[in-house]
């Protein structure tokens, strides 16, 4: 999954690259127009207004999965360096989470602002095409926000997920140790955990189906599952010690 991720992002940076190339080669050749040949290239800003909004969007949702976009720099350098990991994560999850809902509000405005120019059939006046293209690759920008934030969410939401089994199971450790020892359980045990939730969905769309009836089986049978799973993992770890 990871390899197939990184293949798709480097596919991404390499056609965008090729994008800033062309626009390069284009405005050279407006310039060379504009200056040695007089022709006149009126064409040329629609087309490079276009391809900028594309390279701009699209390639700020590529930078913000690599953590290079939005961060609190003073506040995040200065936790790393006091190796303060702790802080530092519910630095990041905030963040994650203003971004998500900043994204997905983007996201909604965007597409209204989208279907209302597919419907009026808005076009650009010299090259003619339609206006809702530059809109969607602002829209793709903001998609890809989305999805890299949700996912940061998650995976920082999976990290600390042990917590109420361990508070049940060592009632003496307080929040930050607690908090600490989910994050060394979940090392290496994330996706598995994450796909154990995923196995539910099916028992949740049943439930519904029986007007909630159903969940008086299933999140006894969820809690049960969930807790199986911390003591194997909470077992394997004592196993390696």
């Amino acid at each position: 999954m990871k390899n197939v991720s990184e293949k798709l992002i480097k596919v991404a940076e390499f056609v965008l690259g090729m994008v800033g190339v062309a626009m390069i080669l284009i405005e050279t050749y407006s310039v060379f127009c504009r200056n040695v040949t007089h022709w006149s290239t009126p064409w040329v800003d629609e087309v490079l207004r276009l391809m900028f909004v594309w390279i701009v969007f699209i390639g700020a949702g590529i930078a913000y999965r690599s953590d290079d976009l939005i961060s609190l720099t003073l506040v995040e350098d200065g936790l790393k360096d006091k190796k303060k990991i702790l802080p530092h994560n519910i630095v990041k999850l905030i963040q994650y989470i203003l971004a998500l809902l900043v994204s997905v509000m983007l996201v909604q405005q965007e597409w209204v602002t989208m279907m209302g120019q597919i419907s009026t059939g808005e076009a650009t006046q010299i090259t003619g095409y339609p206006i809702w293209i530059k809109s969607f690759g602002i829209l793709v920008g903001f998609v890809i926000l989305t999805i890299v934030a949700l996912v940061y969410c998650i995976w920082i939401g999976l990290m600390y997920s042990m917590i109420s089994f361990i508070i049940v199971d060592n009632p003496e450790l307080d929040i930050i140790d607690t908090m600490r020892r989910s994050r060394t359980l979940m090392k290496g045990n994330k996706w598995r955990f994450l796909l154990l939730g995923l196995s539910f969905i099916g028992w949740i769309l049943l439930g519904i189906l029986t007007l909630g009836i159903g969940y008086l089986w299933l999140l006894p049978y969820i809690y049960t599952t969930e807790s199986a799973f911390y003591c194997e993992i909470r077992d394997a770890e004592k196993t390696a010690e």
